[in-house]
């Protein structure tokens, strides 16, 4: 959503524009990541769940300097949510809300929310030293078979050489 912030009547800390928004969920599912975007004048935006819950609030990084990327006065970047996975459901209501200093004015400034809704959960991951260590298990056994089958033919072999056959 793209808007204009007017100047504060007032000067001070409570100048504040508040923007709200809701979003109808259109299906099931967890959000697992979250982060807002603002330009210059944003001090904050925040998802809610119906209950009024933070799901996740994202706040701007201003640059201070004058080198790309870092430039004085500017968002150079919006922090970001990983919760602990939220289950959402089809037709829950979520609200946005976006605030921007308006000690001055700021025309074309930006509420978006971006989110990632997984439709399900990846089940229990298994630690990666046991997939290892399966494979290691199973490469013991393989050489302990092979030199154990070498060994029982080798004996053989050599048992046969040393006899002598007796004619009658």
């Amino acid at each position: 959503v793209e808007y204009d912030v007017k100047p504060c009547k007032t000067k001070g800390d409570g100048c504040v524009d508040v923007k709200k928004k809701s979003l109808m969920m259109p299906f099931n599912g967890y959000i697992v990541y979250g982060v807002a975007h603002q330009h210059a004048g944003g001090i904050g935006a925040a998802l809610y769940r119906e209950d009024g819950e933070v799901i996740c609030s994202s706040m701007p990084k201003y640059g201070n300097g004058d080198e790309p990327g870092s430039e004085a006065g500017y968002i150079v970047g919006m922090s970001s949510c990983y919760p602990e996975p939220v289950k959402v459901t089809n037709g829950e209501t979520l609200s946005l809300e976006f605030n921007y200093s308006n000690v001055i004015g700021h025309t074309g400034v930006m509420g978006l929310f971006y989110i990632l809704v997984s439709q399900q959960l990846p089940g229990p991951k298994l630690p990666a030293h046991s997939s290892s260590m399966s494979f290691l298990a199973f490469l013991a056994v393989t050489v302990a078979v092979v030199v154990l089958i070498v060994a029982v033919v080798y004996r053989r072999k050599n048992r046969e050489d040393g006899y002598q056959s007796l004619s009658t």
